[in-house]
This record gives structure tokens, sequence and C-alpha cells, in this order.
């Protein structure tokens, strides 16, 4: 009887210990990343050139598709206009393939490449309205 009572014990623990990883696991991965402007900058360029190089040039020279230099950014008058373009349209061949996030960091990406966002903002949801594109 004094075995059951000591294994119910360590069962009992066992079961909290592996509910108490869980509940910590699942917090830690639903926290938001803390995203910072260079680091976002960084990841954009990966993106850029994983997905818009092809068409755009390595630098956003041009080629296939326009140059994305600050004349052409300018056009879309704020950096939440340019987002929204680049998320619903781009890349050409597989519109909306990349994830919400990757389309922020390579807008950042675009707006730090061409000084258009002189302060490091983050981009984000929040700030997306208040870049502007300015030539």
């Amino acid at each position: 009887m004094e075995l059951v009572r000591l294994l119910g014990g360590s069962v009992g623990l066992l079961a909290f210990s592996a509910l108490t990883i869980c509940v910590v696991t699942a917090s830690a991965a639903s926290s938001p990343a803390v995203v910072t402007a260079q680091g976002q900058v960084e990841s954009g360029a990966a993106v850029f050139a994983e997905w818009c190089a092809l068409c755009h040039g390595a630098a956003g020279e041009g080629g296939e598709g326009p140059a994305l230099d600050r004349r052409t950014l300018a056009t879309y008058r704020s950096a939440d206009r340019l987002f929204r373009f680049v998320a619903i349209s781009m890349p050409g061949d597989l519109p909306g393939i990349l994830s919400e996030q990757e389309y922020l960091d390579v807008t950042a990406f675009l707006l730090d490449m061409n000084g258009m966002n002189p302060d490091g903002v983050p981009v984000d949801s929040s700030t997306l309205a208040d870049i502007p594109l300015t030539n």
C-alpha cells in the first residue's frame, strides 16, 4: 500500500511537471518576437535576395521588373501603400506567397536601402502609415 501511495505521488508530480513544461513552452512560442529595425532590415535583405532580386536586380537597379529606387518608391507616397502593393502583388509569379512578416521585412529593407526611414523605425502595422515616402 505504501508503494502505491509513493508511486501515485510520483505520477502526480510527473504529470504536473509535464503540464508546467507545456504551459511554459506554449507561452514562449506565443509571445511576440521583439523586432529591431536593424534585424528587420537584415531579414528583409535575405527575403529580397531570395524572392525579389531575380526581377528587380541584386541592388534593386531593375531588370525584368522596375528599379526600386527613391523615385519609384516615392510614387507610393507612404510605406503603408508600398507594403500593401508588395504584399498583394509580389512576387509577380506567386503573389502573396510570403508571410506578413516577410513582406514587412522586405519593405523595411527597401526603405533602408533608399534612405527613406532615417529614424530606423521598425516597420509594422502600427508604423507603416507614419513613414512618408517623399522623394
